[in-house]
Formats: structure tokens, sequence, C-alpha cells
């Protein structure tokens, strides 16, 4: 869980531990007011970079998780998301085109 905002940390201690899967919801769990719910999925697949993850692939899952929180009237609450909608071009993993509410 995202609680004390240590989710990241124990999905790593977690995996270095042994385990084989773990869990996150997109966007973090923006449903229940107040509550710190589950890691976003995007913060944990940065984390945890598996092989399958390059950034064209992490650009699509950043895109479709702010699609689906927009439309659900939620907001984003991925550290990974808010890093890649940085203005640090240099950097890889920075998505170059913003995702819009309108005309999709």
């Amino acid at each position: 869980h995202g609680a004390w905002g240590m989710g990241v940390a124990n999905t790593l201690a977690a995996t270095t531990a042994g385990a084989d899967v773990v869990d996150g919801a997109l966007g973090g769990c923006p449903f229940a007011p107040g509550a710190s719910g589950n890691t976003a999925t995007e913060d944990i697949l940065f984390a945890t970079r598996p092989s399958y993850l390059d950034p064209a692939t992490f650009a699509r899952i950043v895109k479709t998780s702010e699609e689906l929180l927009t439309d659900l009237g939620e907001a984003p609450t991925s550290k990974a998301a808010q890093g890649a909608r940085s203005r640090a071009h240099a950097f890889e993993w920075v998505i170059g085109d913003r995702v819009t509410t309108s005309g999709r």
C-alpha cells in the first residue's frame, strides 16, 4: 500500500526478498477520499523497470492512466507520471506530447 508514501519502497523490499507478484492501481487509489490506498502502477513499473518496459511503453501507460482518471474526474497521484511530464527533455523517460481531455 501507499500508506506513509512507502508503497514503492515496500515493493522494492518485497521483490528483493523474493516476491514474484506485486500490485498497484492505475493512478494510485483516488476513489477513497483521505485514504492512501494502492501505490500507482506507474510508480511501481518505473521503480522496478521490468525487461518489457521501455520509454514508449511507459508513455502509453501514463497516457492511458491520465485519460481514465480524467474521464472519472479524478486527479492523478503518480509521482513517476509527474516526472514523465517534466520539462527535462534530455531524460529519455519524459513524454514529449501532452494528453488533452478534448479532441481525443
